[in-house]
């Protein structure tokens, strides 16, 4: 990662991932806030401690907040952005699935996801 990149990572309170990246951290909860398309519609953001640090990411997918609906804070979530053409999303899952809320099938938990895991618990003691 370049400066640029560390420091826009580092500054932004929304969660900063590439397509084709994923993050795992220890999930916060929600609140709703107004579409940013439509003001007069809500969606859920979501928080989410990542590295020791709370980043947010908004979701209008139904797949992201049937998932988050089943999950109590404090677990452990995986979270991939895809981009599939011009279009962008989220992809959502425990740590420990083979696949993840989405149609498409994806890697399951990597060594990367394990070091995440333990940097994330580590910081709880």
């Amino acid at each position: 990662m370049n400066e640029l990149e560390n420091y826009a990572k580092t500054n932004s309170p929304y969660l900063m991932i590439k397509p084709g990246e994923s993050v795992v951290g220890i999930y916060r909860g929600y609140k709703m806030v107004p579409n940013f398309r439509d003001p007069s519609k809500e969606n859920p953001r979501y928080s989410v401690e990542v590295d020791g640090e709370t980043k947010f990411f908004t979701s209008a997918a139904s797949r992201v907040a049937l998932f988050f609906a089943e999950i109590k804070q404090g677990e452990m979530v995986k979270i991939t952005k895809v981009k599939q053409g011009d279009s962008v999303h989220y992809e959502v899952a425990r740590p420990n699935e083979e696949e993840p809320i989405d149609e498409e099938n994806q890697e399951g938990l990597t060594d990367k996801d394990l070091e995440e895991i333990d940097k994330n618990v580590g910081k709880k003691k």
